[in-house]
């Protein structure tokens, strides 16, 4: 249990404050660079985001359908499915 709730932390780390911008306080991560890529970077970030949310629902976090709605229906709009 422990080893999964690392390995999310570390993942959610790397997506979200991996690099700092130089010269600013602010930090960005793999799944803002990866969005540059339309259609695939979208689809490779909404892939991992749901791994998180599906370990989380292992583990015992309640509410999982209502996250795992949010995040398929936010990656298909990111990736431009819905149009």
């Amino acid at each position: 249990m422990q080893r999964t709730l690392r390995k999310a932390q570390r993942l959610a780390h790397l997506l979200d404050n991996a690099f700092r911008i130089p010269g600013t306080r602010w930090r960005i991560g793999w799944d803002s660079l990866i969005g540059l890529v339309p259609g695939v970077g979208d689809a490779v970030t909404g892939a991992v985001a749901l791994w998180i949310v599906l370990e989380a629902r292992r583990l015992g976090a309640p509410r999982v359908r209502r996250h795992v709605c949010y995040g398929t229906c936010s990656s298909m709009l990111r990736a431009g499915l819905f149009r």
